[in-house]
């Protein structure tokens, strides 16, 4: 047992009692009144129904990493709570839901409106940005199909936040999200929200999945027959394009994502794309850095960059910069380096926004070793990103026939200017302006070749504030106009809905209500 702490922006402190460490916790209840004056928030008649909101650096919490989830009621949603969980037997009635009030200990009991999405917001700017779906309530999606047609479509989502998607008549109803997947008993609470649909669904129908066969999940669906592939890619996309309601009319968008799988054998996510939900075209990526024991990059980022060293730079023992120094202090880590710099490691090719900003951050930001992947993303909500700074110049390359922005010369720089004594702080901001400033300037070209200057914004990565911001910011400087989520969440969590909304897209979507 132990005792968490929560310290707010406020400088008020919380103590949580009596917690179970054997269970995650994922979700905090608050009253309103005491939201806002924990949280600095000002009332407002609009707040949405959970927000999201990362720890701050270096506040106990049980595990590390982990992210709070706040419960906003407001006076419509009173009503029987723990009735609602009775239909979930996956969460059982004693699982750890607390306030952060002193005077309500044992908080309100409520029930969502049963037209709401779901999901926890964010805040950016003056609005609410919709980031993920949450462990606690399912979703129902209506959609405008022939109520003739019946399709026995499931959906798998990723399994670094998994969720499944299942079609009922001319709905797609949304599980609660499982977490990262590591384990049996997830798929098997899956699977038993999906036969208190229907019996024998996953025997029944068509399952469609992301393409990763080194996966739980991919073992698991081993048995059943009509199985079918996807991309993040195209879910994402037709996520945010459904969530704007662009049925069929083309547009361009940017996805950056954590790790979408190809059958190729390689890792997408930094992806310029054109189309409508139900055909995507890539038109651009950045140039894929190697990646080396996928699974291990995400406990170890550090890894990749010195793969990327590697592949870049040259020999790792010619090499003197302070991310070297501190990691061959290890002397358990250095069979690792001399694999590496050996290439006796096998690698995957990836261009995931994620695994980019990853070895960038791992290069720059070497003062310890981060070895937790939530860690890791921590950095993306702590950093502040200043919106005007200069830029490294970047080609646009060709290679087997696919358009890049060079990565490989990005990292050149990188260590140039480490080598150079230049500020760490300074490189990362020059870095990640790089990043989104030649993806905001190649997207233009594309506008103008399309005559199309909407750009829709999807991805895993967005669910940080300060790089959505940043993506925003310079899009908006070369007169293009971003459209965001709105209900849909942008993160892995809504990738099984997205899939559907792609596969069913191709089916018969009707293109009526154009925005």
């Amino acid at each position: 047992m132990f005792s968490p702490v929560i310290r707010f922006p406020s400088g008020r402190i919380f103590k949580i009692e009596k917690t179970p460490s054997t269970r995650e916790i994922t979700l905090v209840f608050l009253d309103r009144k005491t939201l806002f004056s924990y949280f600095n928030l000002s009332p407002r008649e609009d707040v949405p129904s959970c927000l999201w909101l990362p720890l701050a650096k270096n506040e106990p919490w049980g595990k590390k990493g982990e992210m709070v989830f706040v419960l906003l009621l407001s006076q419509n949603n009173v009503a029987v709570f723990r009735s609602l969980l009775a239909s979930y037997p996956e969460y059982p009635a004693d699982a750890p839901f607390y306030f952060l009030s002193p005077a309500l200990k044992k908080g309100y009991d409520a029930e969502f409106q049963k037209d709401h999405f779901f999901c926890c917001y964010t805040l950016y700017k003056d609005s609410w940005y919709p980031v993920c779906y949450t462990p606690f309530q399912s979703a129902v999606i209506e959609l405008e199909i022939d109520e003739k047609h019946t399709y026995d479509f499931i959906a798998f989502g990723s399994e670094s936040n998994l969720s499944v998607a299942v079609m009922q008549g001319t709905e797609i109803h949304l599980s609660p999200t499982y977490g990262r997947l590591i384990d049996w008993s997830q798929l098997e609470m899956a699977n038993q929200w999906m036969e208190r649909k229907r019996k024998g669904f996953l025997s029944s129908g068509v399952i469609f999945h992301e393409y990763y066969h080194e996966s739980l999940l991919h073992t698991y669906l081993s048995k059943y027959g009509q199985k079918s592939t996807y991309t993040h890619t195209e879910a994402h996309f037709a996520n945010i394009l459904f969530d704007n309601r662009f049925f069929s009319t083309p547009l361009l968008g940017v996805i950056f994502d954590e790790a979408d799988h190809t059958s190729s054998g390689t890792i997408e996510g930094s992806d310029l794309v054109y189309g409508t939900m139900a055909k995507t075209q890539i038109l651009a990526s950045w140039r894929p850095i190697p990646v080396p024991g996928h699974a291990s990059t995400y406990l170890e980022p550090w890894r990749t960059t010195l793969a990327v060293l590697r592949e870049v730079i040259g020999n790792l023992e010619d090499l003197d910069i302070p991310f070297l120094q501190m990691l061959r202090k290890n002397q358990e880590i250095h069979y690792v380096i001399d694999a590496i710099n050996k290439r006796i490691i096998n690698v995957t090719p990836s261009s995931s926004m994620n695994h980019i900003l990853m070895a960038i951050f791992e290069l720059l930001d070497y003062r310890s070793l981060i070895e937790e992947y939530d860690m890791q993303n921590k950095r993306f909500d702590e950093f502040f990103m200043a919106q005007e700074t200069e830029v490294y110049p970047i080609h646009v390359i060709q290679i087997d026939g696919r358009t890049y922005l060079d990565t490989h010369e990005l990292f050149r720089y990188i260590v140039t200017d480490v080598q150079s004594g230049k500020s760490p702080e300074h490189i990362l901001h020059q870095a990640i302006h790089t990043l989104f400033v030649h993806t905001a300037n190649l997207l233009k070209e594309y506008a103008e070749t399309y005559n199309e200057k909407r750009v829709a914004l999807s991805g895993h990565l967005f669910i940080h504030p300060h790089l959505l911001q940043l993506m925003v910011y310079h899009l908006e400087k070369v007169g293009l106009v971003p459209l965001l989520h709105k209900r849909i969440p942008t993160d892995d969590s809504s990738v099984a809905l997205g899939a559907l909304l792609h596969i069913l897209a191709q089916k018969e979507m009707k293109s009526s209500h154009e925005a």
